[in-house]
């Protein structure tokens, strides 16, 4: 397929670095560097981040590379508001709805949402895990996954995907403020939820929340 093209071409080796208010003037000028730059950047982030709508890798990329191709052809008249990430995270979302909406698996992805969120029953050796870090870890995992939706997606773009907040709102189109609030709740549910597996939560979270 065409887009597979694409991938080739634009993964190759480039000594040019472009500063952001320069980039995008100079894909409207054709300038593969600055193209190859901008896909290198965000290919791989943005596969994960559609995968959490899709869950089918091979789809992901094959939407990622879409969405790319689409900004290569129309490049002259290519112009993003905000940032050039958040305008890649915000069309990579809509292409991602738009693909379940057409494919008719609404349903199904909320039941795999739901089915995602597994609680394991603790018992005494459990309550040793926290001697681990791995084990640490997989418990705050454990915590994030079973956030409500929204704000389990709002959580991992800013500490997974690096968004700030502002791009964050624009991606999910909703304010700043609501960004903020879900972000503290968030952090409230970690909190109350990981104390009742971890003595001294307060001050191992606090270490480890780095890693998350």
């Amino acid at each position: 397929m065409q887009s597979h093209s694409l991938k080739k071409d634009v993964m190759v080796n480039h000594k040019k670095n472009f500063f952001p208010d320069q980039i995008v003037e100079k894909v409207q000028q054709g300038d593969k560097c600055a193209f190859a730059e901008i896909y290198q950047a965000h290919f791989y982030g943005l596969c994960d981040f559609s995968y959490r709508y899709i869950k089918s890798q091979a789809v992901c990329e094959e939407l990622v590379q879409d969405l790319f191709l689409y900004i290569w052809q129309n490049r002259r008249e290519w112009n993003p508001s905000g940032t050039v990430k958040s305008y890649l995270y915000k069309s990579i979302k809509n292409r991602s709805l738009d693909y379940l909406k057409h494919k008719r698996v609404q349903n199904e992805f909320a039941n795999q949402q739901r089915e995602e969120i597994e609680y394991t029953t603790v018992t005494q050796d459990n309550l040793r895990l926290h001697k681990s870090e791995d084990q640490l870890i997989k418990s705050i995992h454990l915590a994030i996954e079973s956030l409500p939706d929204q704000r389990k997606m709002i959580f991992k773009m800013s500490r997974e995907d690096g968004l700030t907040y502002r791009e964050i709102a624009e991606v999910m189109e909703i304010s700043v403020k609501t960004v903020e609030t879900q972000m503290g709740r968030s952090l409230k549910t970690l909190r109350e939820h990981l104390s009742k597996y971890i003595p001294g939560l307060a001050f191992l979270y606090s270490h480890f929340q780095n890693l998350i």
